[in-house]
């Protein structure tokens, strides 16, 4: 039975990532800055300082076998780059990039210990795109996808694969702010606004052994709308 730790699982696609897992027979521990009320242990963590997440592992799974960086800040409003104020750029990047790079740092060790596992980080179809008003977003996903391919080269010998979802956009409660307008699935060639449970079937099979020969790779989930 994998052991699993989420971050940002209080809400939105974390949540739905844990709820799912744990459904399929996953031990999973979740981590977030909110409180919630789930069905899985829940400890208050935050990915800029993650100094306690180790511990948390070890005392509710007993070890780890895959992290799913989630965590991010999401809820943002659209403006043109030169309105983007340093403190927000700083901010979305200290939590959607330096957050994902601290979690990985605290918790190999424990991937290690366990003889090897799976990272999945969670990206954005926007990397690929670009998505005017959200600059500091954009370059902050485009960040997780390069981070991905160069800890996949690091952690490979070691039997640690590190892998990406690249999602569409998904109605949560704090990527509506992104899209106040509503959202014109017209262009993508499913011809439909993609749901959390679209991501489910790719983010379990990157934790799985089903995809034990596959590192370094980000998969698009978004219904076509962008390719490569």
């Amino acid at each position: 039975m994998k052991r699993v730790l989420i971050t940002g699982a209080a809400r939105g696609l974390g949540l739905e990532f844990a709820r799912h897992l744990v459904g399929s027979g996953f031990r999973v521990v979740g981590a977030d800055v909110l409180d919630a009320d789930v069905e899985f242990p829940l400890v208050r963590a935050d990915v800029t300082d993650p100094s306690d997440l180790a511990s948390a592992a070890q005392n509710e799974l007993g070890g780890l076998d895959v992290l799913i960086n989630n965590a991010a800040i999401v809820d943002l409003a659209r403006r043109p780059f030169w309105e983007i104020d340093p403190e927000d750029w700083d901010r979305v990047m200290s939590v959607n990039v330096k957050g994902v790079w601290l979690v990985t740092r605290a918790l190999v060790p424990l991937l290690r210990e366990a003889g090897g596992g799976s990272i999945v980080n969670v990206a954005s179809e926007v990397a690929y795109s670009g998505s005017p008003g959200l600059a500091h977003y954009v370059a902050s996903k485009g960040a997780v996808v390069s981070l991905t391919r160069a800890l996949a080269r690091e952690l490979g010998p070691e039997g640690i694969r590190v892998n990406a979802i690249a999602p569409g956009y998904i109605p949560t409660e704090a990527s509506k702010t992104m899209v106040p307008e509503g959202y014109d699935a017209s262009r993508t060639p499913l011809g439909r606004v993609g749901t959390p449970s679209d991501l489910l079937g790719a983010v379990e099979f990157l934790v799985s052994d089903a995809s034990a020969f596959v590192t370094g790779q980000t998969l698009l989930v978004n219904g076509g709308r962008t390719m490569t």
